[in-house]
C-alpha cells in the first residue's frame, strides 16, 4: 500500500484463480468373474447386435442410421468371412 493513498498495488487477492479439483474417489474393486475378454464380448455381443439394429431402424439422425448400419453390414462380413475360410 502506498502511505499517502491507502490503495494497494495489485498483488494476489483473496479467492483469485482457478478453483481447488477435488480429489477423486477410491477405486472400486471389480469381482473377478473368471471369464476371459474374449468371453466376455461374446456373452453381451447379442444384444450389441440388437441395439445396433434399433438404432439403424429407429435413430434419431440419419448419421447414426448409417454408422450403425456400416458395423452391422462389417460384422456380417467377418461371420461370412470366417465361416467360408477367405481371408479379409
Amino acid at each position: 500500500m502506498t502511505k499517502a493513498t491507502g490503495i494497494g498495488r495489485g498483488g494476489k487477492r483473496k479467492g483469485a484463480g482457478r478453483p481447488k479439483r477435488k480429489p477423486a474417489g477410491p477405486i472400486a474393486m471389480v469381482p473377478p468373474s473368471g471369464l476371459n475378454a474374449q468371453q466376455l464380448a461374446a456373452r453381451d455381443a447379442d444384444l450389441a447386435i440388437r441395439v445396433l439394429a434399433d438404432i439403424c431402424a429407429n435413430g434419431r439422425s440419419e448419421i447414426h442410421r448409417v454408422r450403425a448400419a456400416k458395423i452391422l453390414l462389417r460384422i456380417a462380413d467377418s461371420k461370412s468371412s470366417r465361416s467360408t475360410g477367405r481371408a479379409s
